[in-house]
């Protein structure tokens, strides 16, 4: 079996990919915990979901801009 095939349906669910999900999704549930502060905020998720009612469709260097603005928001240890 390819581990690394994306599942598109739910008729590729297999109890070998379901684990292997499930792992991946512990190891990130994880990594969240360990994080010094919260990556988005009560206040900064209220920014993005302002941001994203506002994009323009064909606008996608300027949707890009304000996405980009808004991480700059972050907390600095947060951002990669």
């Amino acid at each position: 079996m390819n581990d690394d095939r994306i599942i598109e349906r739910a008729s590729d669910v297999t109890y070998y990919s379901l684990m292997t999900v499930s792992g991946c999704l512990a190891l990130l549930k994880d990594y969240f915990r360990e994080l010094p502060d919260a990556i988005c905020g009560a206040g900064l998720y209220d920014v993005l979901m302002d941001a994203h009612s506002v994009q323009l469709p064909g606008d996608t260097e300027g949707n890009a801009q304000l996405m980009l603005s808004i991480v700059d928001c972050m907390p600095k240890t947060n951002q990669v």
